[in-house]
């Protein structure tokens, strides 16, 4: 079974810029793939970053009011977790320091471990990546608690 998170966002930023923070996050240089897809890899994780299509909009934003525009999903390498989360960790806070739009971050499609409305950003308690080691990145602007 994958290990995947996807991030929502509701940016009106180009999507390869959303790709660029990334990438600069685990030095992935490589180009996009010949059919235009914007694939990223490296450093235990790979991923794309997409446009949202109207159905997908539409889920997300009954089931997490939510409005998406953009989506980065994040793949991780279960043999070498740690590792993995270490990047994810580092590329969603490059993404969030880029934009500062709503966001929500999903595990495995469906549980939210990560939300931003404004400027109120809350990490779900206890999960995973949400080690104090790791949050360095995201600086002093989260609190740890519950995702309503």
């Amino acid at each position: 079974m994958a290990i995947e998170y996807t991030l929502y966002i509701d940016t009106e930023c180009a999507l390869p810029r959303l790709r660029e923070s990334v990438c600069a996050c685990i030095r992935d240089e490589s180009d996009m793939s010949p059919t235009g897809t914007l694939t990223f890899s490296g450093e235990k994780l790979l991923g794309t970053v997409s446009a949202v299509n109207e159905v997908t909009r539409q889920f997300v934003s009954e089931d997490f009011s939510f409005n998406a525009r953009a989506r980065v999903t994040f793949r991780l390498d279960k043999f070498a977790l740690a590792d993995s989360q270490d990047s994810l960790v580092r590329c969603v806070a490059a993404v969030l320091a880029a934009d500062p739009s709503d966001a929500i971050l999903l595990f495995n499609g469906e549980t939210v471990v990560l939300r931003r409305r404004g400027s109120d950003l809350v990490l779900r308690e206890g999960f995973g990546p949400w080690t104090s080691a790791r949050l360095q990145p995201l600086g002093r602007s989260y609190r740890i608690g519950p995702i309503e």
